[in-house]
């Protein structure tokens, strides 16, 4: 008996559309029972002509839906613009409508602003940034204006602007914004400092209003107006302006260093620029200038930032990275100390770098480490901490821990009962290759268990909230991993575990193929899989040593390649539970770009930060394609790495909410533990092992 439902599929979706799923099942059932007696051979073979013919036009249907949604998702984020810009530009308006005062008359006030202006290479535009102080209704200013190391005519333009007394040129070897703005701060005279850029323009009452609003407080020693963002569209501009708040400029800076002015006894307690920094200088030394006293806010429009088709900072080094590097450096400290146990299978070992950024992050946080490991690691290196083996209850009972920590879901079941038999916490890091939700379930349902961090991927397969279940990505140590200069962009390099699932055939095969690369795999040898360094050495061998094939190595060997190379080449066969490999944050986190196999995770994960591949010939497709880029491609990919790596997977951003949870449950230990004794027996000093 056939069933032809299918042959009138698409006679079956019109009717739905049309007439309702009611409608369309009575048809369909009707058309059924007609034709339930036909069997022949030419019946048989109408009906699959039919079905065939209904499936193409099914399949049409679905690429026009998928269109339809695409342009329904593009719109969306068009309307979403469009909202955006109208609120800016309506909140500008009333910020003027509120502030709108007309011109601010000159101060009787006598003090002297120094206009704090570096140039670079903008012979054209600085021309209008002078002229912008040169029309201030405030006269009693100067202008120093600092020649970062100009190769176009910069200098001879400004030469036109010496005439006046009032600015003074400085021109010394390009050393960067920092340095030209601090060469400038050491040289001002005035009791007030004021900043523009060479490619902006200021209003003409900005400095008066600055004084005036100054000299009326003299207990503050800043202040900052709104600006006028001037996009190259007309219909984006709109003022930026924001009421001053500690916690928000902590995220991220909202008060444009043209509109911002300070007493010179600032930069006299507390210094100038940070010249370590490339992007975000002026968010910095806002922080540190703001940091006693809320800043004045001046009611006026300082002037206009402007962009344009010139060469901008953006295009050579990475915001993300100096993102990073600012909040590091303004983060709070936390109160509580936790004092962790972690429980690892094996440690600690050269494989399992994750381990090792994870405890150098929550170090430099203050938390007191101490590792118990089953067994010695196959592939040693320094593990910088205490190290117990033996029992776990025995070295629960010498270290006292207020939490004990495990990576990997099935090693956490196996320590599991010994850590409640302690009365003890534990927080589980999990990973891809042994990622199960059944184990995932019998862990949450322990009340032993106090979190488990699972990547963003894997926490999406579950399809439902679980109080104790983070999402938390991979988790890289920047200060071993950062943006490098001076790549070489045929150098290809692979870190990883030599065990049949990581695909390393796959990256010698690839070698092979591209002789004018060239290859670097570093590889650790697998208790799991023995044989498999054999194997890969004999493959390499039989193929003519494309590959430079290294193992066991240290960190700082492996760090200097990655830091050299210019691709990293991810080979993963898919046949486990994909994760997120650490090895490809740490590469992206130099400026590596990333070739990765397909799915899901892999896609998350990179981003636009590289290519995915479905096969080897994909693979080699993509490598041949970066052989052609200009070096202009070449430095969009990096910053593009670098900026992911930064933004997403820096170990003290991606592990605050781990160091968090250990605070809460050390000082809930803490608690318990004085309530017990108020007067705890001392602990003896133990004998480390390892």
């Amino acid at each position: 008996m056939s069933f032809p439902l299918l042959r009138h599929a698409g006679s079956f979706l019109r009717t739905t559309c049309t007439k309702g799923t009611r409608a369309a099942i009575v048809e369909a059932v009707r058309y059924l029972a007609l034709r339930s007696g036909l069997t022949g051979p030419q019946e048989i073979a109408a009906l699959r002509a039919e079905t065939a013919a209904a499936r193409s036009e099914v399949a049409g249907w679905k690429d026009e839906a998928r269109a339809a949604h695409g342009r329904i998702g593009a719109l969306r984020q068009a309307l979403d613009r469009t909202h955006r810009q109208l609120t800016l530009q309506g909140d500008s308006l009333r910020w003027l409508a509120r502030h709108q005062d007309g011109r601010t008359p000159p101060p009787a006030a006598s003090s002297l602003v120094s206009v704090v202006l570096p140039v670079w290479n903008r012979e054209r535009q600085v021309v209008e940034a002078v002229e912008s102080v040169l029309a201030q209704s405030y006269p009693r200013w100067e202008l120093l204006i600092v020649d970062d190391g100009s190769t176009d005519g910069t200098v001879a333009t400004l030469h036109r602007f010496l005439s006046d007394r009032r600015v003074r040129l400085f021109v010394q070897e390009h050393r960067g914004a920092a340095a030209a703005r601090n060469r400038a701060l050491a040289e001002s005279r005035g009791e007030i400092v004021a900043y523009l850029d060479s490619d902006d323009v200021w209003y003409p009452s900005f400095l008066a209003a600055v004084v005036e609003r100054l000299e009326s407080h003299p207990d503050s020693d800043t202040a900052y107006g709104a600006l006028l963002v001037s996009p190259a569209d007309p219909a984006e501009v709109f003022v930026r302006w924001a009421p001053f708040d500690r916690e928000r400029l902590l995220e991220g800076n909202f008060i444009p260093m043209i509109a911002f002015a300070h007493r010179r006894r600032l930069y006299d307690r507390l210094l100038g620029f940070d010249e370590t920094l490339t992007r975000l200088l002026d968010w910095d030394l806002i922080l540190r200038y703001t940091a006693e006293s809320v800043p004045l806010a001046v009611p006026v429009v300082a002037g206009e930032y402007r962009f344009g088709p010139w060469r901008r900072i953006s295009h050579d080094e990475s915001i993300a990275f100096s993102t990073w590097k600012i909040r590091r450096k303004h983060a709070r400290p936390p109160e509580t100390r936790p004092r962790i146990l972690y429980a690892l299978e094996y440690a600690p070992t050269l494989s399992e770098s994750y381990v090792q950024a994870e405890i150098a992050c929550m170090r430099r946080w203050g938390v007191e480490i101490e590792l118990w490991a089953e067994r010695d690691p196959p592939a040693p290196c320094s593990a910088g901490v205490p190290l117990h083996h033996g029992e776990l209850g025995d070295a629960i009972a010498r270290v006292r821990p207020d939490v004990v920590h495990a990576h990997h879901l099935h090693r956490a079941l196996r320590y599991l009962p010994e850590v409640a038999a302690a009365g003890l916490p534990m927080t589980i890091r999990g990973h891809g290759v042994e990622f199960d939700p059944a184990r995932l379930h019998e862990l949450l349902s322990s009340q032993s268990v106090d979190a488990v961090y699972v990547f963003p991927h894997q926490a999406a397969l579950l399809g439902r909230a679980e109080a104790k279940l983070h999402a938390m990505p991979v988790a890289f140590d920047p200060l071993r991993y950062a943006p490098a200069r001076g790549k070489d962009p045929r150098l290809v390099v692979r870190a990883s575990l030599a065990a049949p699932a990581k695909g390393l055939a796959t990256f010698v095969r690839l070698a092979a193929r591209h002789r004018s690369h060239r290859f670097v795999l570093f590889a650790c040898w697998s208790i799991g899989y023995p044989r498999h360094l054999e194997e890969l050495v004999d493959l390499n061998r039989s193929l003519g040593a494309p590959v430079d094939l290294r193992v066991d190595r240290p960190y700082e060997e492996v760090e200097a390649v990655v830091r050299e190379a210019g691709i990293y080449l991810h080979t993963p066969t898919l046949a486990e539970p994909y994760g997120m490999p650490i090895s490809i944050a740490e590469a992206m986190a130099t400026g590596c770009w990333v070739i990765a196999r397909r799915c899901p995770g892999s896609a998350a994960y990179v981003g636009e930060a590289g290519r995915l591949y479905d096969s080897e010939d994909e693979a080699s497709a993509v490598l041949d394609q970066t052989a052609a880029w200009s070096e202009e491609e070449w430095q969009r990919a990096r910053l593009s790495a670098i900026d992911r790596a930064f933004s997403g997977f820096a170990s003290d951003v991606v592990l605050r909410p781990l160091l968090e949870d250990w605070c809460r449950r050390a000082r809930l230990v803490a608690h318990d533990r004085h309530a017990a004794s108020p007067e705890p027996p001392a602990v003896g000093r133990f004998r480390e092992a390892g």
